[in-house]
């Protein structure tokens, strides 16, 4: 009986504004979005932010940090090597609704973003 009432309970309007991943699909948002610009997610329900970043050049190394509501929710570094043309780096984070989000360099200089968002 209780599987019954969640069940109901989630494909009821009560959800409405969904669960992540629900209805949304990852969107290429890497040409408006910049490292120490704040967004914040207006959207009414949770996202999901992926950032890939790319160390260019070898013997360098760079950090990154996502801030999401002022709370450093995940952070990296990168470094190239010797002969090594480039090595990336991951950073997901789940972005509640109505929360801002930044990504800020800790360090380095040479470094490529490619940013994604599931909405």
């Amino acid at each position: 009986m209780a599987g019954t009432v969640i069940c109901d309970y989630i494909n009821s309007a009560n959800v409405s504004g969904g669960f992540l991943g629900i209805g949304q699909t990852w969107q290429d948002v890497t040409g408006s979005r910049s490292i120490g610009g704040t967004y914040t997610n207006s959207t009414g329900r949770p996202i999901m932010v992926s950032i890939v970043v790319r160390i260019t050049l070898s013997l360098t190394t760079a950090s990154f940090r996502i801030d999401v509501g002022g709370v450093t929710a995940n952070a990296c570094l990168g470094y190239g090597n010797t002969g090594t043309i480039y090595t990336n780096q991951n950073m997901t984070v789940i972005v509640p609704d109505g929360s801002t989000y930044i990504l800020q360099r800790t360090s380095g200089t040479q470094a490529m973003i490619n940013w994604y968002e599931l909405r």
